[in-house]
């Protein structure tokens, strides 16, 4: 995508959150929201943020977007009450420490708001440079965040990182949720929330699309699950209509 198209975008607040819920896999209930970042283009078109965000670092913009997602999540969490959101950021923020001055400035005496915020950073921008991901991680969780890392299992990282990270959630990429009947797979989700009890992390699996995969993520003990079963992701005000509490 063009570099102006994206920083119009951003100017004339054509830049928005949709909200994907997460639910315990015991009660379904949900828990929190992912918030996925979407762009309107001058034409009315729809892009997720997956078809742009290689170009906001590609034309090195993309802490700008990060920051107006963060703005916009601020924003989400102030006007509704009761849920908590998660929110991605590019591998390229991570280094970004104005991003985490962002979230100071923004919440500065609204620290409840920063509790209910959670920012996932992907397995593999958190492997690109460990010490640089743990300060960034010291440095939220100061300020009250948590901390989630998202897809994991997709950068092929060993469980060891995990100690050093110390997140509060942990994202199971959709690949080993996919393929739970594999025996691969299995161990892989099996050590991981053996794991998950010893670390004192929760997990999340994410793609659950069949009422099967569902039941296997509870006899698991994964913590929570997100996917289409549950909600498609839609605009805050439509996601938490039928919001039940924490």
């Amino acid at each position: 995508m063009d570099k102006d198209e994206i920083l119009l975008a951003i100017e004339h607040d054509r830049l928005f959150l949709l909200l994907q819920p997460i639910v315990t896999t015991l009660t379904r209930r949900k828990i929190f929201h992912e918030g996925l970042l979407r762009l309107r283009t001058q034409t009315g078109d729809i892009v997720a943020a997956s078809d742009f965000i290689i170009d906001a670092e590609r034309h090195n913009i993309v802490r700008d977007v990060d920051r107006r997602a963060l703005q916009l999540a601020i924003l989400a969490l102030e006007k509704h009450r009761g849920f908590d959101i998660a929110v991605n950021i590019s591998s390229l923020t991570t280094a970004d420490f104005s991003w985490v001055q962002s979230l100071d400035e923004l919440t500065l005496d609204r620290r409840g708001v920063v509790r209910r915020l959670i920012v996932e950073i992907t397995e593999t921008a958190a492997i690109e440079d460990m010490n640089r991901t743990l300060s960034f991680i010291d440095s939220l969780k100061d300020l009250g965040a948590r901390v989630a890392i998202d897809d994991y299992g997709a950068g092929h990282t060993n469980f060891t990182n995990l100690n050093l990270f110390a997140p509060d959630i942990v994202k199971i990429d959709s690949s080993y949720v996919q393929r739970y009947r594999e025996p691969n797979a299995r161990k892989f989700l099996e050590a991981l929330v053996d794991l998950s009890q010893t670390l004192a992390f929760e997990t999340v699996a994410e793609g659950v699309e069949t009422e099967a995969c569902a039941q296997a993520m509870s006899g698991l003990g994964i913590t929570y699950m997100q996917g289409y079963l549950f909600g498609q992701p839609a605009l805050p005000e439509q996601s938490l209509a039928s919001q039940n509490g924490r």
